[in-house]
């Protein structure tokens, strides 16, 4: 199948324009039962296997402890106030990203194959008028496969980075199907449970973080579905009541400072300069009062300076500061340090665009703290 639509796409060169067409147009029409039995294979092998699964089962997000911890970061949450997330929750029980099967060895190069299909599919079909919820919510599951260090030695990496393929494809054509807005709020509820799944703790890592024992690709590539995600749709969800974003920011806060990289925490800075740079924009062209911004994001924006700024200091972050090289320059004529440096100021400048004055005061603070260790 997969050669098929490969020489769908990239035909002998001796086929008339025409054919080429016409070729193409019968692909298109055959798409949706050709997408619909992709499904089925997915779900089938899914299915097949659940029942000898015996890892529990992830708890709630609205009763998970380490979800708390992450919600709590930023007081304003919705959590703080009603029961938003655990309504959406609710309404989406279905799509859940459930304990994950051991996947026999056929069914995982069956799958692997599958999603490989899917992702050639998705770089030239019209996504809008063919992709379902049902294909949305497989295509999640398998993604979730990179997010276990235990599922590594049975092709849970590779399942996880082509799956995360997929995703990125839908996204970045920014796809709009007619049920547009229970599309985005089923993505935005699958996203949420994959980062709650990346951001737990893992005693087992000297580091504690679940991040430093995953495969280095899938890390990238869910890193880049987050730039997406944020970059495409933020504008589409930010003021909705549906969609709880300082619940999203606050694991996306705990996705940042978990990196085991420092690129990745430099790719994870990018997501929140888009996020900062979209608040601007909402200020600068008055489509929302300044104060109306800051009162919904000042502590999450605070919480976010904060941590940079510790980021920064040998008494809170001494074991990877003196790992960075401060001799060697770079393409860019910059040691590692100064990089870090750079990156770290200028998502600080950021937030000061937006509250200037909350900004000195938590700069002048950390300075004059430093200054008074030192002394």
């Amino acid at each position: 199948m997969k050669t098929t639509f490969e020489e769908m796409i990239s035909p002998r060169e001796d086929l008339s324009v025409s054919r080429k067409e016409e070729l193409r147009k019968l692909l298109l029409e055959r798409m949706p039962i050709i997408l619909g039995n992709l499904t089925v294979i997915l779900d089938a092998a899914l299915e097949k296997h659940r029942h000898v699964s015996t890892a529990t089962p992830p708890p709630s997000p609205t009763r998970d402890g380490d979800s708390r911890d992450s919600v709590s970061l930023f007081s304003t949450s919705p959590l703080h106030s009603d029961d938003a997330l655990s309504k959406m929750f609710t309404s989406l029980h279905k799509d859940s990203l459930e304990s994950l099967p051991l996947l026999d060895s056929d069914s995982q190069t069956t799958c692997l194959m599958a999603l490989e299909c899917l992702a050639h599919l998705f770089s030239w079909i019209p996504l809008s008028a063919m992709i379902t919820s049902n294909l949305l919510s497989s295509i999640f599951h398998f993604a979730s496969f990179g997010s276990e260090p235990t599922l590594k030695s049975s092709k849970g990496t590779e399942l996880g980075v082509i799956a995360m393929t997929c995703i990125n494809e839908i996204i970045a054509k920014n796809c709009v199907p007619a049920d547009f807005e229970e599309f985005l709020l089923q993505m935005f509820h699958q996203t949420f449970q994959l980062l709650q799944r990346l951001t737990r703790e893992n005693a087992n890592s000297a580091s504690g973080s679940m991040l430093a024992e995953l495969d280095t690709s899938y890390i990238e590539k869910f890193t880049d579905f987050l730039q997406l995600f944020v970059s495409i749709h933020l504008r589409r969800f930010e003021d909705s009541t549906r969609f709880p974003v300082i619940d999203f920011l606050a694991l996306l806060f705990k996705y940042t400072f978990k990196q085991p990289s420092n690129e990745g925490f430099y790719n994870c800075l990018e997501i929140w300069t888009v996020f900062l740079d979209y608040l601007n924009v909402l200020v600068k062209n008055r489509s929302v009062e300044t104060h109306t911004v800051l009162d919904r994001y000042k502590e999450a924006l605070a919480t976010l300076v904060t941590q940079m700024l510790r980021k920064l200091q040998f008494r809170y972050n001494q074991s990877q500061l003196e790992e960075l090289d401060d001799e060697t320059l770079d393409d860019d004529a910059e040691t590692e340090w100064q990089q870090f440096l750079r990156r770290c100021l200028e998502t600080i400048a950021k937030v000061a665009e937006l509250a200037p004055d909350d900004t000195f005061a938590l700069v002048v603070g950390y300075v004059g703290g430093a200054r008074e260790l030192a002394l």
